[in-house]
């Protein structure tokens, strides 16, 4: 029987708090994204600290208010962007200090997990993995990782093994670039699909990949000399969408015919784009390569605290069943 989870994430981009049900039911979400000004990039870190020690309380008294006398069984935290244990962001230390301060006072458990743990529970969701082996792409604006996941045993035993992805701009640099170029407000991912609706397909960018290595930096330099050139913004728009969904595909196709791995989780910001989605089910979940796709619903691709509420969840489940409902550790 799993508690209900008061989960906490603080990217680059948005602040996140969550609450997550004993069935795994989401009781709260609240987000609120950093404001970027217009025609920048982003913030730098010091910058989206501070946005996020203003923003964090008040979300967090919303979210604990829903239900203000239903205890609270354990907390989870975004320590860090990815599973590499040296990957480091100063934005997640704020959602870091919060939690371990709502643990601490609540006398329950504190999961420190990482970003990119709740982007693949986002897709996952509280039934769990797809199957004992599969692949998963983590498609965002920090970043394009390929992973071999072994999901034998218990969440917290499993085994990521990383193929590859992205070598220099990630597939979420290369959207906001070329959004931003385009005078669509930061993160541009929403607008730009937008945009693209009316394009008539006249301009192409090609995808660049070796092995399990993307490269992403070549095609937005060649995106924006489209757009120098004239090219209409709607085609440059249709043209990045669809070779972030070329370079995705070859990617996975690799994976399939040199693991033999049938099932692939597509998470992050950038799988909200339902151009890209609906490319990559028709061209890899045909009868010949017999692939299964699966993506998170598209809010909760975007950053989002959700999963992370949802893979503690997990965790709490495998330590209560090895070492009894007392005797639960501490992470």
């Amino acid at each position: 029987m799993s508690c209900r989870v008061l989960a906490v994430d603080t990217s680059s981009y948005t602040t996140s708090v969550a609450v997550v049900g004993p069935q795994g039911e989401v009781e709260a979400d609240f987000r609120q994204l950093l404001p970027v000004p217009a025609g920048q990039l982003g913030l730098r870190q010091s910058e989206a600290v501070f946005k996020h020690l203003e923003i964090l309380p008040g979300l967090l008294l919303k979210a604990i208010c829903r239900r203000p006398s239903a205890p609270v069984g354990a907390v989870a935290v975004a320590r860090r962007p990815t599973r590499d244990p040296d990957s480091y962001l100063p934005v997640f230390r704020v959602g870091e200090g919060f939690a371990r301060t709502l643990s601490g006072a609540w006398r329950c458990p504190l999961y420190g997990l990482s970003h990119q743990d709740g982007h693949l529970w986002a897709a996952l969701g509280p039934s769990g993995p797809p199957a004992d082996s599969f692949l998963f792409l983590h498609l965002s604006g920090g970043t394009t990782h390929l992973y071999l996941i072994t999901a034998r045993g218990p969440a917290s035993c499993w085994r990521w093994h990383l193929l590859g992805g992205g070598m220099d701009l990630h597939a979420g640099q290369m959207v906001d670039r070329v959004g931003v170029a385009l005078g669509l407000a930061f993160p541009a991912g929403a607008e730009l699909e937008l945009l693209s609706g009316s394009s008539r397909g006249e301009v192409r960018v090609p995808s660049a990949v070796r092995g399990y290595q993307a490269s992403f930096a070549g095609p937005t330099t060649h995106a924006l000399r489209l757009l120098q050139r004239g090219a209409a913004p709607a085609d440059v728009a249709w043209a990045v969408q669809r070779c972030i969904a070329n370079t995705v595909e070859k990617l996975l196709r690799k994976a399939r015919e040199e693991l033999d791995v049938t099932v692939a989780v597509v998470a992050g910001g950038v799988a909200a784009n339902r151009q890209i989605r609906q490319r990559l089910r028709r061209r890899l979940q045909h009868r010949a390569l017999g692939m299964r796709l699966l993506f998170p619903p598209a809010d909760l691709c975007t950053d989002n605290a959700v999963g992370l509420g949802w893979a503690a969840q997990a965790c709490l489940r495998s330590l209560r069943s090895r070492w009894g409902k007392e005797k639960a550790p501490r992470m």
